[in-house]
């Protein structure tokens, strides 16, 4: 690898990328360039009613998710499909260093060895970008994307307090949290609201016993500021990791997914169409541990190629129990149901007579008795 002042060459690295070759969140060059791309898409787009969010990004690798290369993400196996999607152990790269390895090199090279083994520099450049966002856009909910906690390339273990990383205490996570408590903290000047998301929502129930930060973390933190000013409230939502008509058996998969997500809030009750829908899931509670109330949450998103999966689709039993409980739903019905709880446990919930209702595509109903003729 040649030593680059403004670009890292990593090769395997498991996000989507347009290449191996990286842009470094601290290059004058690129934060000069993005910045300019900000504000002609402001100039642009700023004042069009379609526009309601944006999610900030630029100290990132291949998405707005605060993931980086890292010894656990990146290794060359993955140009050939050739391992999982975590490396297991640090593997070298080409030029013969681990990633961690090669950050450091970088890192010395700009900022001298006060940087080195330390995940700083990627909390002042979030920092950074977050302040560049609030400057440029106004009247938009800004959204911050923090993944799992696990993506920045050191994670030496430490003592820390944060509740967003009791489960695995390292270095990374806390670096997280900081960039974390710096956007809970500012107030916007220009009407932009606030949210945290994930964009990797999966099936699986995940709190902060057995994950840090990720979709537990984007509960807690609207849990925190549910009760603030309506601009310092951080809305809470997420994003399918993937489709779940693209696995073998999707509607199973659509309700994993929502009930993680579901977890921790006031929804596991399910709708009047269908009581109890979560309530019985393996690890479900309406409480977000370790708070001792519900959280609320504002928004999901779905990949497009699912709406038109659960428009030609009809009925099938699933699996909605830790006992082995079933019902009989369509992959529109739990979208409908999402659609019609989230209306109900957001920070102001809507009135009974606003929130929509769906009909349901299935029954789970015992037929009518047979009648004489």
């Amino acid at each position: 690898m040649l030593w680059s002042p403004s670009a890292g060459t990593f090769i395997g690295y498991n996000e989507i990328t347009d290449g191996n070759v990286l842009p470094l969140p601290w290059d004058q060059t690129y934060k000069f360039a993005w910045s300019n791309f900000l504000s002609v898409l402001n100039q642009k787009y700023g004042d069009n009613p379609l526009l309601v969010s944006i999610s900030i990004a630029g100290p990132t690798a291949g998405s707005e998710e605060m993931i980086m290369p890292n010894d656990g993400n990146t290794c060359p196996c993955h140009v050939t499909n050739g391992c999982a999607a975590n490396c297991g152990s640090p593997q070298l790269q080409p030029n013969g260093l681990t990633p961690s390895q090669m950050w450091n090199q970088l890192l010395l090279n700009h900022y001298g060895p006060a940087y080195t083994n330390s995940n700083r520099a990627f909390v002042e450049e979030w920092e950074n970008a977050i302040d560049l966002y609030e400057g440029i856009f106004h009247n938009l909910t800004l959204v911050v994307t923090p993944g799992n906690g696990e993506g920045f390339p050191f994670d030496s273990g430490m003592t820390n307090a944060n509740p967003l990383c009791q489960y695995s205490k390292d270095s990374s996570c806390t670096a997280i949290a900081c960039i974390l408590s710096y956007f809970q903290n500012y107030h916007s000047e220009n009407g932009n609201g606030k949210a945290c998301q994930v964009s990797g929502l999966s099936g699986g129930i995940v709190t902060l016993t057995n994950g840090d930060a990720g979709m537990a973390g984007v509960r807690f933190l609207s849990a925190q500021s549910e009760m603030a000013n309506p601009w310092d409230q951080i809305l809470g939502g997420a994003q399918f990791d993937h489709g779940f008509s693209f696995t073998t058996d999707p509607e199973q998969e659509e309700f994993a997914v929502l009930a993680n997500f579901f977890n921790g809030t006031l929804a596991v009750i399910g709708t009047a169409t269908f009581p109890s829908l979560f309530t019985n899931a393996p690890g479900e509670s309406p409480v977000n541990f370790p708070l001792t109330t519900s959280a609320p949450l504002n928004y999901l998103q779905v990949y497009n190629q699912d709406v038109l999966y659960a428009e030609g689709n009809g009925c099938v039993v699933i699996t909605n129990g830790a006992a082995g409980q079933t019902i009989s739903v369509s992959a529109q019905d739990l979208l409908n149901a999402a659609n019609q709880l989230l209306f109900t446990i957001g920070q102001k919930p809507y009135p009974p007579g606003a929130i929509p209702s769906y009909p349901p595509a299935c029954s789970n109903s015992a037929p009518a008795p047979c009648m004489p003729p």
